[in-house]
């Protein structure tokens, strides 16, 4: 009898290849996981992109820590201890994993304790993290909690960063 593929289907092959490919990557000393994944329900099939990064330690890659760095510098409230911490919510544990610097409202990056990815906010993280106020886009004076540090942007990044979205 033949299983019929259906994102739910599709959603648990995932999750258990991914489990499998994260034990192999730890053989290996890479970050192996599965990447963007289609399904074709007429044709009852699915297709997956594999991704590998090699020279991961501790979980977080040499790109994720440099990408955090300059977070840290540029976008004011995040730390630079928080990168690889854990925070939970909602009784679920979330380990910070990076920054995506073209995410402009989610752009910082965690996993959950069953491997799925997470974005979140800046103001979010830093709340959760034991920052400053509570989880709101602006303090008592409806001014943003999260401020660029136009300077720093500049001398890293060689040019201005965008002001949009965070």
């Amino acid at each position: 009898m033949a299983t019929q593929v259906s994102k739910e289907t599709v959603a648990v092959l995932v999750r258990e290849i991914n489990a499998a490919l994260k034990v192999v990557g730890e053989r290996h000393g890479m970050d192996i996981k599965v990447g963007h994944t289609t399904y074709d329900p007429p044709g009852n099939s699915f297709r997956s992109r594999l991704e590998a990064q090699g020279a991961v330690e501790g979980g977080i890659s040499e790109r994720a820590r440099k990408d955090w760095e300059q977070a840290v510098a540029i976008v004011g409230g995040l730390k630079a201890e928080w990168l690889g911490k854990s925070f939970t919510r909602s009784g679920i544990t979330y380990t910070v994993t990076g920054y995506n610097w073209r995410g402009r409202k989610r752009p910082v990056c965690t996993t959950s304790q069953d491997g799925r990815e997470f974005r979140w906010e800046v103001g979010g993280i830093i709340s959760l993290m034991g920052g400053r106020g509570a989880l709101m886009a602006y303090d008592k004076e409806r001014t943003p909690m999260v401020t660029i540090n136009t300077k720093a942007a500049t001398s890293l990044l060689g040019r201005t960063p965008p002001t949009s979205g965070v």
